[in-house]
């Protein structure tokens, strides 16, 4: 029995063995690195990766799909400009540089900073009880009625979440409105100090820790979520 165990020990104790292990470790460090830049380098899949939560205030996730309704909205919003810039190849004017940065960049990191600010702020809003009444219902039905007769072709199909969550994520941002309107009221302000630019609303952010998975968000392409420019790129 002890010649055994000695017989053992020995063979833990080889160089060999030890070589094996490291070897294991580098081969597994190898595949983990190799699947992680796959990862993080693959095209979107924006209906199956909806659910996927990029971003955490205060631990509460947002998630693709939550953002959705603001890329269809700057896409839109955008793209108007774009039309006016190049009516034959409006993608070009995505590709712009705007403060040393190309737009599209430009208007993703806006989507973000956005759908930040309206998390919070719709938190909050909720908290102080903020609902709304029979005249903001109707002025809602309108707002929600008029963004999806705007939209470009292309962009209501090209959408990766239902017309129920669009709808739902405009709900919110009506009640984000009316409770900036409530604050500014109180503090004697512009609403305008309340958006997500705004320098009241800087104040309040402050108070939050945001967690961004930069290498996911940087995969999706605004200006192309819901735009199809191969499609669009000619003069009616």
């Amino acid at each position: 029995m002890k010649r055994h165990e000695s017989f053992v020990n020995r063979i833990f104790k080889s160089k060999y063995l030890k070589a094996l292990i490291i070897g294991l470790l580098v081969f597994a460090f190898l595949v983990y690195g190799g699947y992680d830049r796959w990862r993080k380098s693959r095209v979107l899949d924006y209906r199956a990766d909806r659910d996927y939560a990029f971003v955490h205030v205060n631990k509460e996730p947002i998630t693709l799909g939550d953002v959705a309704y603001l890329i269809m909205f700057e896409e839109k919003r955008t793209e108007e400009q774009a039309r006016v810039y190049n009516p034959r190849s409006p993608k070009d004017y995505w590709n712009t540089s705007d403060k040393g940065k190309i737009l599209s960049i430009r208007v993703r990191n806006t989507i973000l900073d956005m759908a930040v600010h309206d998390k919070i702020m719709y938190d909050l809003a909720i908290k102080d009880g903020v609902t709304l009444d029979e005249k903001d219902e109707k002025a809602l039905k309108n707002t929600i009625s008029d963004f999806w007769d705007d939209l470009y072709e292309g962009q209501e199909e090209n959408c990766y979440v239902s017309k129920k969550v669009i709808n739902e994520e405009i709900r919110k941002a009506a009640i984000v409105a009316k409770y900036q309107m409530k604050l500014a009221k109180e503090a004697k302000v512009n609403d305008v100090r309340f958006n997500y630019e705004g320098e009241e609303y800087q104040k309040i952010l402050k108070k939050y820790k945001v967690k961004v998975d930069k290498s996911f968000w940087r995969r999706v392409r605004v200006g192309e979520v819901t735009l199809d420019h191969d499609r669009v790129n000619y003069v009616q």
